[in-house]
């Protein structure tokens, strides 16, 4: 039973201990693996890896001294511990058996790469098993340097250990990597290498199981369910509602917040006032000022209304504008094309006649709505004919897995964008990050009259090191698995259903059950728990854990820090 893990730290071999944890049971694994030779840890970390259970080994004991480059310097004395972690001279044993050829040792201080590397996916294995479909995996794992003395690897060339495991891990796991964000270490000590930077990051990859819909959440009730909903099919008003669908009609610039006289405005006037843009067939107005002038200018350029029809091929002149893609072959970029097409020439097709070009060049030709039915592409007719309509839209939404958004503040420059609006200069249409006109001015308008929770966090967090005096080298701040906690980790779970509850918008998911006894709290597991940062976030989050650790006295340490932690004051931090 899982429940007789929770809130422990249980000392053994992660691969030995893990066993034990049953299939789909976990919620979140954040963790932090010994990187390929870098530390020793003590010969109390030595375990036995493959061959066979059953050998009575015969080793063949050979020492050697750990494969880093990278010296550590004195001023990393934090403690005389966590120092002699890195010496590089201290020797370490190295034995493989010489009946099964299985190897003892430390996970970390592999003779090579491949053996490393196959010790850690026999434990992310074990760690897809245990891991529910709805969970997240939080993988921080940095690199080191080669000393040369490794066939595969040159002198000094970055080892990659951490890439080549993630490849590995998707490639022959099924992991699914959703984010690299980078951990920006703010006060990282200056390496002593003298012809190359210092490595002032680490990446932590963040994993999921599934890209398949797991549950479903309606965003306007909060119910939610493991089954498909109705949705349109459902109730009007709780399982579905009219919106307005398609593109979004826009007259004169200054009526969208323009000012008189800037360069919007005069790009909207040259447009002619309406303007539609399909949300589905983005036509040639999405790129048109990267190479400088517009379609309607380059067309004003050389003596045509852009918006006259070619008695020739039936485009508009300022299509003469735009390259299609034979022309982008050929380097034409953004010039007037001359129009290459001739009337009633017949293809090389038998099936062709004379009156089949107009035909054809009719539907080509972009027309008005009234006009879709004669428009070429059955896609580009459909959503021409929702222009100004409205349609049945689920208020269900599916869930891969659970993760909650913990929202930033604004910066300053979108908050003048929201109450003075700027659009892209790189388009008429106002796309903006991938946002049509219309979104774009409802985002605005949510910023100014205080509806939207922030803006969406970044990739890259720029949080210090913390050292601890009873800590060995490597130590987590709490500032960096905070995040990854409240994003992965769901704080009540239903205890009859399993459903983990979130919050959508204002208000919080609730699967219907009788929760009168309460929610189960979600399990966070750290098969490297070390000095027990991951057990002090979890506890000052209200999340249950399960630390597994090798080495006594960080076991010893780790409970002794978890302990000192009183959770109703939540540890100081703000819900």
């Amino acid at each position: 039973m899982i429940e007789n893990y929770l809130n422990k730290i249980i000392e053994g071999n992660v691969l030995e201990v893990i066993k034990d944890i049953p299939d789909n049971s976990i919620d979140m694994i954040v963790t932090s693996p010994p990187y390929w030779g870098l530390r020793n840890y003590g010969k109390e970390t030595e375990t036995v890896w493959d061959g066979d259970k059953n050998c009575k080994h015969v080793w063949k004991y050979q020492t050697y001294k750990i494969r880093s480059s990278d010296s550590p310097s004195k001023i990393n004395r934090w403690n005389e511990n966590a120092f002699d972690e890195l010496r590089r001279d201290k020797p370490v044993n190295n034995n493989f058996c010489q009946k099964c050829r299985a190897w003892e040792g430390q996970l970390g201080l592999e003779p090579t790469l491949e053996l490393y590397l196959n010790h850690m996916l026999q434990i992310t294995k074990e760690l897809f098993r245990v891991l529910k479909l709805t969970g997240t995996f939080w993988f921080n794992m940095g690199t080191s340097y080669s000393d040369g003395k490794t066939k595969e690897i040159p002198s000094k060339c970055d080892i990659m250990q951490n890439y080549r495991l993630v490849q590995k891990m998707i490639d022959e796991q099924g992991w699914i990597l959703r984010n690299t964000v980078i951990w920006h270490k703010l006060n990282v000590t200056p390496s002593s290498v003298k012809d190359r930077f210092t490595v002032d990051y680490e990446p932590v990859f963040f994993f999921v199981k599934s890209n398949n819909t797991q549950y479903w959440v309606n965003e306007k009730t909060g119910q939610s369910t493991w089954k498909k909903p109705k949705g349109i099919n459902g109730v009007d008003g709780i399982d579905w509602d009219w919106q307005e669908v398609g593109s979004y009609d826009w007259e004169e610039g200054e009526e969208i917040g323009y000012a008189t006289g800037s360069v919007d405005a005069h790009r909207a006037s040259l447009r002619g006032g309406l303007h539609r843009f399909n949300i589905r067939v983005r036509d040639s107005d999405k790129d048109k000022y990267l190479q400088g002038a517009s379609p309607e200018e380059i067309a004003r350029k050389y003596g045509y209304n852009p918006e006259e029809i070619c008695p020739i091929c039936g485009r508009t002149w300022k299509r003469h504008a735009s390259p299609n893609s034979k022309d982008r072959k050929e380097g034409i970029k953004r010039e007037f094309i001359p129009c290459r097409k001739q009337d009633n020439v017949p293809s090389k097709n038998a099936n062709t006649y004379t009156g089949f070009n107009e035909r054809w060049k009719a539907k080509q030709t972009k027309v008005p709505e009234e006009q879709a039915e004669d428009f070429g592409s059955p896609r580009a007719r459909y959503h021409r004919k929702q222009l100004g309509k409205i349609k049945k839209v689920s208020n269900w939404k599916s869930r891969d897995y659970w993760f909650e958004m913990e929202y930033e503040p604004f910066q300053e420059s979108s908050l003048v964008r929201a109450n003075y609006p700027v659009f892209s200069q790189k388009t008429d249409t106002g796309i903006h990050g991938g946002m049509t006109l219309k979104n774009q001015l409802e985002a605005f308008r949510k910023v100014r009259e205080g509806e939207s929770f922030g803006r969406h966090p970044r990739c890259v967090w720029r949080i210090p090191t913390f050292p601890y005096k009873e800590a060995h080298f490597a130590v987590f701040p709490e500032q960096l698995v905070k995040p990854m906690v409240r994003a992965g980790c769901p704080e009540e779970i239903c205890k009859r259903c399993g459903l983990p509850r979130e919050r959508t918008k204002e208000i919080y998911s609730d699967c219907g059950c009788d929760h009168s006894d309460g929610w189960n709290k979600g399990i966070i597991l750290d098969p490297f728990m070390g000095s027990g940062t991951v057990g002090v976030v979890a506890k000052k989050l209200l999340r249950n854990f399960i630390g597994i650790e090798l080495n006594p006295s960080y076991v010893k340490m780790a409970k002794k820090r978890i302990n000192s932690i009183n959770p109703l004051f939540n540890g100081g931090y703000k819900k």
